[in-house]
């Protein structure tokens, strides 16, 4: 729909490490595989490069299991990047989302439509700017620095 007005790309690095989930991911993208990037397991490094030049992450949770956010949330959410959660996990990485108001939260396919709409056309209308600004407050207390002070806390209480 907006292949005209945006030059957008999907990037999934290290999926083709998983010949089940790269044969699912290629058969659903249809047309969209030609703006598709798929690569083999790559270093941290050149991952976090990728996260860095990106505009919208995705974070997809494990349905039906709660209280169990991967290291990617914090990754993102260091990045100060916008995460898409789909679908929502009803927890603590809607309740880390929202917190930090880095979160587009889609409980359905009309939800993530409706959102990706939505920001594509502020992304077009605002010279490549999604006008989400996450709290940097909030942002700052889930760094590594601020975790460890947190648990020193409860360490030396013991």
């Amino acid at each position: 729909k907006y292949n005209k007005k945006l030059n957008n790309e999907l990037k999934f690095p290290g999926l083709a490490f998983d010949p089940i989930q790269l044969k699912r991911i290629k058969k659903e993208m249809g047309e969209m595989i030609n703006n598709t990037s798929i690569t083999n397991r790559i270093s941290h490094e050149e991952v976090i490069k990728i996260q860095q030049n990106s505009h919208i992450m995705l974070m997809i949770s494990h349905e039906g299991i709660k209280g169990i956010p991967s290291s990617k949330l914090y990754e993102y959410v260091g990045l100060k990047k916008p995460v898409i959660l789909y679908p929502n996990d009803h927890d603590i990485i809607e309740q880390t989302l929202n917190d930090t108001k880095l979160g587009i939260i889609c409980n359905n396919e009309s939800e993530i439509e409706s959102n990706l709409t939505i920001l594509i056309e502020n992304f077009i209308n605002n010279n490549g700017n999604l006008l989400i600004k996450g709290d940097d407050i909030k942002i700052s207390a889930y760094s590594r620095k601020k975790q460890v002070e947190k648990l020193a806390t409860i360490l030396n209480k013991l």
